[in-house]
């Protein structure tokens, strides 16, 4: 079984070659220590691949292996929630047909 970062780096290359994507890349979330403490990344629940497609629109896709497909958790829900209700692009996938199946459905 792949890992979730062999899977981002396959997916990542993929989209950066579709004609809907103007830009794509990783994201991370949680909080890394530094020199004198903590720094918050993202917040919880935000999409692994964040980016815009072509036209202007918000892209954010969670990531999830194969064995893994719908186990997002609470703040992956809301955050894929508040997306959509805001207009963004965002999904989940697992594969490259997962991943086309958003992407393919920009207008």
């Amino acid at each position: 079984m792949k890992l979730e970062k062999e899977i981002q780096a396959n997916l990542i290359k993929i989209a950066r070659k579709h004609p809907n994507v103007h830009f794509i890349d990783r994201s991370n979330s949680g909080k890394v220590k530094v020199k004198g403490g903590w720094m918050q990344l993202h917040k919880k629940g935000f999409p692994d691949l964040c980016g815009w497609v072509k036209g202007g629109k918000f892209l954010g896709i969670e990531l999830k292996r194969p064995d893994t497909k719908n186990n997002t958790n609470k703040d992956q829900d809301s955050m894929l929630e508040l997306m959509r209700e805001s207009g963004c692009v965002c999904g989940i996938a697992h594969d490259e047909e997962s991943l086309m199946d958003i992407l393919d459905k920009i207008e």
